[in-house]
């Protein structure tokens, strides 16, 4: 016990410095003895792990903190530093190389930094970006932009020593070491720029893989009344802003900004070689700035307009290419176009004056600057080699500040980046890190007095309800549309919040449980539900990645599909598209209960779900729900469904009017029976 109690601390200390990568501190109040501390670890700070095979020369590529595991299974932390990982063997840091890496699996884990649960908004969001940047490569990038500006002093000063002392000496005794000087620098200075542009890479991608992993966690976590304010190629078009504001931060606005600064080197050369053109160069530069200025104001605001239209375009466009279907069937190509036409007429078009004057104006303000230039150079005396000194330096400053004006116009597209994204960061996520992880699902459920509502002013839709059952009972629910059953569906999947009441698992209220972990111990079958663009394996086992083929199999069997599958040429690795392409509506439905029944769940729940299927797949779906020992709850409208149901249950008007098995409600006579009635004619 205690070698297990010092391996688990071991491996505590391991995860603890892919943590401290991230700059998260250790929960506190972790039991080492339990079965789940591992993930009850992670789950409290947040990581976001997945599971990866190292390929190639994996360790030549840090990008991300792993978690990697030696021959024995035993847990080490490989965290990179720079470009390569280092791990601990022994309590000794050391450089994975390729001998050191054989000692691992080829399986690992990588783990992704998610935003801060107790902030929001868009200050959290640069402070996250911050973080994520490799300190290193910045420090780097810095170091190499001061040498590249420095390298570029040479230029002047060499122009100006060919023109006071080689040419008119009129020998070329100088002229080798001129060019030999000049080669090296060119090369010198060549060679940094590749290395910064490699570290400025390296620093865009990870801020970039930080940041979107981030975006689509905060996504994830977000209540379900959220995305009913958004269609789903709007939501799309928000969350790839992130893309946006890391290739200007990392890829544009950083160099543009350290170039930018450390030009000012040149004020210096040029007030040596030519004072007299000083103020004349910086009048010239203004009017450059202010063109440039005028026109980049011009265009954010056109950038921001052109954003939110361009969400509505892509929202809509989304829908349409789902729908084409039914847009052939009913012929309505004519009004889809039309629909789309009328949301696309929104999108801003590039027609002001200024933004399209600007090109000319600062092709102008450079002939008339030179010219200009010519003047006070001839009115001052200025001699040829010094001009032409001032003029290599001039150029050299009016392309750094050219950067300046560049970074000015990136910093300002942030902001309209920044807004398309603000409605995810500013949304209060759900946050369950506090509470009690659902393990295991007896199946004991419980409502008192549930009233909800979707708004303030409307009816409600269940009022008082209340209901118990235990532990592998069958239920059945019915009623007319609008009664409240699938609303009852979502209160149970902690989805919708009820105004009043309770609901219980186990004896556990849902308040005060971990929603992810509980959902994960409930299988859901929905009427309308959604396959993945993928194979028949990955579709069944998304929801239980543990599961062997074996247990696929297992699944279609019991879900009625398995037969199906064998006939189709490539078995469960069947390509199918995210609606079901390629297989029936019924396939499609058995596919769906198929991946509810694999991760054997502690609870069952379907709405309408066998709705699509033909007499014979339904009984045979229907046999599998009465075998199975775990808590069923069926709604459906087609009582051959139910007829075996342990108990069913009559809603109407958020209530429950009648309850009972199949046979004892169609002696009552009651609302049930008419139902009945209606069906059999």
């Amino acid at each position: 016990m205690k070698l297990e109690q010092r391996e688990r601390k071991r491996e505590q200390n391991e995860i603890a410095r892919i943590l401290n990568y991230y700059r998260i501190s250790m929960p506190e109040g972790i039991d080492l003895l339990a079965a789940d501390w591992h993930e009850s670890i992670l789950r409290q700070s947040g990581l976001i792990p997945r599971k990866i095979t190292l390929e190639g020369a994996w360790w030549k590529e840090a990008f991300l903190p792993m978690e990697l595991y030696g021959e024995d299974d035993r847990i080490y932390a490989a965290v990179p530093v720079g470009n390569h990982y280092h791990v601990w063997i022994e309590e000794q840091e050391k450089v994975v190389d390729t001998q050191l890496a054989k000692q691992f699996q080829r399986t690992a884990r990588c783990f992704y930094k998610p935003f801060s649960c107790e902030n929001k908004g868009t200050g959290m969001l640069w402070r996250f970006l911050w973080e994520s940047i490799p300190h290193t490569d910045l420090i780097v990038i810095l170091v190499i932009s001061l040498f590249v500006e420095l390298c570029g002093l040479l230029m002047p000063y060499i122009n100006s020593v060919v023109y006071n002392r080689v040419i008119p000496s009129g020998t070329a005794r100088e002229i080798p070491g001129i060019v030999v000087l000049v080669i090296s620098t060119v090369i010198f200075s060549t060679l940094l720029s590749l290395y910064k542009e490699i570290c400025r890479v390296r620093l865009g991608e990870k801020m970039k893989v930080a940041g979107q992993s981030a975006v689509w966690r905060r996504l994830l976590q977000l209540p379900a009344a959220f995305f009913k304010q958004y269609d789903s190629g709007e939501l799309y078009q928000r969350t790839d802003a992130i893309e946006e504001i890391c290739n200007i931060i990392g890829g544009r606005m950083l160099p543009a900004a350290l170039t930018a600064v450390l030009s000012v080197i040149y004020l210096f050369q040029i007030s040596w070689f030519a004072g007299e053109l000083m103020i004349p160069s910086v009048v010239i530069l203004f009017i450059q700035l202010c063109n440039i200025a005028v026109a980049g104001i011009l265009q954010i605001r056109l950038r921001d307009r052109e954003n939110e239209a361009q969400t509505k375009v892509t929202g809509i466009s989304y829908q349409l290419i789902r729908g084409i279907c039914k847009i052939k069937i009913a012929g309505a190509q004519e009004p889809a176009f039309q629909v789309w036409a009328s949301v696309w007429k929104h999108m801003p078009v590039m027609g002001n004056a200024w933004i399209l004057l600007s090109p000319v104006i600062a092709k102008v303000t450079a002939l008339g600057g030179s010219m200009a230039l010519y003047w006070c150079a001839w009115k001052s005396g200025l001699s040829t080699s010094d001009y032409i000194a001032f003029q290599t330096a001039f150029s050299s400053f009016f392309v750094s500040v050219l950067m300046l004006a560049d970074f000015g116009l990136q910093l300002g597209c942030l902001g309209p980046a920044v807004k398309m994204l603000r409605p995810v960061l500013l949304a209060e996520p759900e946050l369950y890190e506090d509470r009690e992880a659902v393990e295991r699902l007896e199946g004991r459920l419980e409502l008192n007095n549930i009233c909800f509502r979707y708004t303030s002013d409307m009816p409600y839709v269940l009022d008082g309800l209340d209901l118990r059952i235990e532990p592998g009972e069958y239920i059945g629910i019915v009623g007319s549309s609008g009664c409240g059953k699938s609303t009852l569906m979502r209160i149970l999947l902690g989805f919708e919040v009820p105004e009043r009441g309770s609901v219980y698992y186990d004896e556990r209220e849902l308040g005060q449980l971990d929603l992810p972990s509980l959902r994960r111990r409930i299988g859901v079958v929905l009427q309308d539900g959604k396959l993945f663009a993928g194979d028949i394996f990955s579709n069944i086992t998304i929801c239980a990645p543990w599961l062997t083929m074996e247990g696929a199999w297992e699944a279609a069997e019991r879900a009625g599909l398995a037969e199906d599958i064998r006939q189709m040429p490539m078995g469960m690795f069947t390509m199918i598209s995210e609606d079901g392409g390629g297989i029936s509506g019924g396939q499609r439905q058995r596919l769906l209960i198929a991946r509810a029944l694999a991760s054997d769940p502690g609870v069952l729940l379907f709405d309408e779900a066998t709705s699509a299927l033909d007499n014979e797949t339904q009984g045979r779906v229907v046999d599998t729900l009465k075998q199975m020992k775990c808590t069923r709850l069926v709604i459906a409208h087609r009582l051959s469904t139910i007829r075996d149901c342990d108990r069913i249950l009559y809603l109407e008007q958020g209530r429950i009017v009648e309850q009972g098995t199949y046979e004892k409600l169609l002696h009552c006579n009651g609302r049930f029976a008419q139902m009945a009635k209606r069906q059999l004619l």
